[in-house]
C-alpha cells in the first residue's frame, strides 16, 4: 500500500487538496484495485472485494473475463479430459491445463459468493424497509420473507432473535457463595488414564434447580449470573410457497 506522502503527492492527493472528495475517493480505490491485482499473492477477501466493486462500478473489462471464464468452463472439462480408471503421470502440459481450470473454477466460484451476498443485503434491506413500516420495533433483527410467485418460491430470513443467555459460572459462584456452590455441583473421581488421577467438579443445573425451590435467592443469583450475547446471525435461504 502507498504511504502518506506518496499519496499526497498522487492523483488522489492533488484531488482531496481541490475539494474534489469522492473523485479522490474514486481514484483511491481505483489505486488499491490495481495494488492488489498486482500482489503475487491475493487473499480471499482482497479477490472478493475486487469482484464486488467490479459490480457495483459495472466494470466491463473484470466482468468480461468472468463472462469468458463462464461461458468456456464446459468446453474446457471437456478438453481436459480425466480418465481416473486408468492412473498415470501428469504430463506438464496436462497439470498446467488442470490447474488453470481450476483457477478459473476458483474465480467463478468467489464471483457467485460475492453475489449471492449482494443479493442477501438486498433482501434483507427490503425486509427492514416493510418490517419498519409495520410498526416492527427491531426489523433487523425479525423474521420475514418475500414471495416469488411466478417461481413459486420465496426469499426467507430465518433463525433471527437473540442469543442463549449464558450462564457465567464463575460470576454464579461468587454470587452463591462457596457452601451453596458446593451443594449445586457434582464432584466425580476420574482414574488415572492419559493424565493423572484427579477429582472433577462440575456444575449441576438440577441440583442448583432444586436449591432454589428452597432458597428463592438462588433464582435472583442465577439470573444475575446470565449474560446475553447479542443477536443470533440471520440465515438466508430460499424456500418453496
Amino acid at each position: 500500500m502507498s504511504n502518506g506522502k506518496e499519496i499526497e503527492r498522487s492523483e488522489v492527493g492533488k484531488l482531496l487538496r481541490a475539494g474534489g472528495y469522492l473523485r479522490a475517493y474514486d481514484a483511491l480505490v481505483r489505486q488499491t484495485e490495481r495494488e492488489v491485482a498486482k500482489a503475487e499473492k491475493s487473499t480471499v477477501a482482497q479477490r472478493k472485494l475486487l469482484s464486488r466493486l467490479a459490480i457495483e462500478k459495472h466494470d466491463s473489462e473484470r466482468l468480461s473475463d468472468l463472462e469468458e471464464k463462464a461461458a468456456a468452463l464446459i468446453a474446457t472439462i471437456n478438453a481436459n479430459l480425466i480418465d481416473l480408471k486408468k492412473p498415470r503421470l501428469l504430463t506438464k502440459r496436462k497439470a498446467e491445463a488442470l490447474m488453470q481450470e481450476l483457477l478459473d473454477q476458483r474465480d467463478l466460484k468467489e464471483f457467485l459468493e460475492v453475489r449471492k451476498e449482494m443479493i442477501r443485503e438486498a433482501v434483507f434491506n427490503s425486509l427492514n424497509i416493510e418490517l419498519e413500516a409495520e410498526g416492527v420495533e427491531d426489523p433487523e433483527n425479525t423474521n420475514g420473507s418475500i414471495p416469488v410467485p411466478k417461481l413459486g418460491k420465496r426469499f426467507v430470513r430465518e433463525a433471527c432473535g437473540p442469543k442463549d443467555p449464558n450462564l457465567n459460572e464463575e460470576k454464579l459462584k461468587t454470587l452463591l457463595g462457596e457452601e451453596l456452590w458446593d451443594q449445586a455441583c457434582e464432584v466425580e473421581e476420574i482414574p488415572e488414564q492419559v493424565i493423572p488421577a484427579h477429582t472433577q467438579t462440575t456444575l449441576s443445573i438440577e441440583r442448583l434447580m432444586k436449591l432454589a425451590e428452597s432458597n428463592p435467592a438462588i433464582l435472583e443469583s442465577i439470573r444475575d449470573a446470565l449474560e446475553v450475547g447479542g443477536f443470533k446471525t440471520p440465515r438466508f435461504t430460499v424456500r418453496n410457497l
